[in-house]
């Protein structure tokens, strides 16, 4: 590696050696200014309100061959690398003009981002000015808070448990149920989530309903039949107390 690479390189440790946050630049294969490049990037999402040094990760920015990044692809980001590498943004050596702009969108996801949202949206165009912006920064997930917090509500529950057995297996960058920041959802991450799992008391959950207040409380219905069609009382008449006889149906055939 030439001395201006060690320069370069040098100068990028030194500025995360006090920081979680750690950027290697390696520009063999391509332009000699690719450190320069990658830090204009990170300062652009510093500019934008980015916590940068909060992100715990080792990312590595170097150039990859156009047989590797396919014939559209200007940068990919992959997990895993060289030991001590959790993340590496492989560029397109012959891609110039679309450079700013690629590391721009592949920082952004190394900070935790979402590919295809708001400025990491992938699709490049040349002379476009691409920058992030508040926006941008409120929808990165740097880290987590609660270790095993899947869903990211703040608590650990049975809901964490369910959102990673639905991702179980999968492979990517930025995964919400990748616990351990490996690429993978499996066994280690289900670890992390038994070790913090946590109960929550039901009132806790689901607040009990208000019973009605009692002047809500609909009247009682009245029996129909002892009513009569003006709403008062109809006058029924026990034949034992009135003392007359009624005809019976008897009575009524003889007459």
């Amino acid at each position: 590696m030439s001395a201006r690479r060690l320069l370069a390189l040098a100068t990028m440790l030194a500025l995360a050696s006090a920081a979680a946050w750690e950027l290697r630049v390696d520009d063999t294969g391509g332009p000699g200014d690719l450190a320069e490049r990658v830090e204009a990037a990170v300062d652009a999402w510093r500019s934008a309100g980015a916590d940068v040094e909060s992100v715990e990760r080792t990312v590595l920015v170097r150039y990859a061959s156009g047989d590797l990044m396919g014939p559209d692809a200007v940068s990919l980001v992959v997990t895993g690398g060289p030991p001590g590498v959790d993340l590496e943004i492989l560029l397109r050596a012959d891609a110039s003009e679309l450079l700013d702009d690629a590391l721009i969108v592949a920082v952004g996801v190394a900070l935790g981002g979402t590919p295809g949202v708001g400025v990491l949206e992938g699709r490049l165009v040349p002379d476009e000015d691409r920058r992030p912006s508040e926006a941008d920064v409120t929808a990165l997930a740097p880290g987590r808070s609660l270790p095993g917090d899947v869903t990211g509500d703040g608590s650990i529950g049975f809901a964490d448990l369910l959102a990673l057995a639905e991702a179980w297996g999968s492979r990517g960058v930025n995964l919400a149920a990748d616990l351990d920041g490996d690429g993978e959802v499996g066994d280690s991450d289900l670890e992390i989530l038994r070790e913090n799992y946590t109960f929550r008391p039901l009132a806790e959950e689901q607040a009990p309903e208000t019973p009605p207040a009692e002047a809500d409380a609909p009247p009682e219905a009245e029996d129909p039949l002892e009513e009569g069609e003006d709403g008062t009382e109809d006058p029924v008449e026990d034949d034992a107390e009135s003392g007359g006889d009624r005809p019976s149906n008897d009575d009524a055939a003889d007459e």
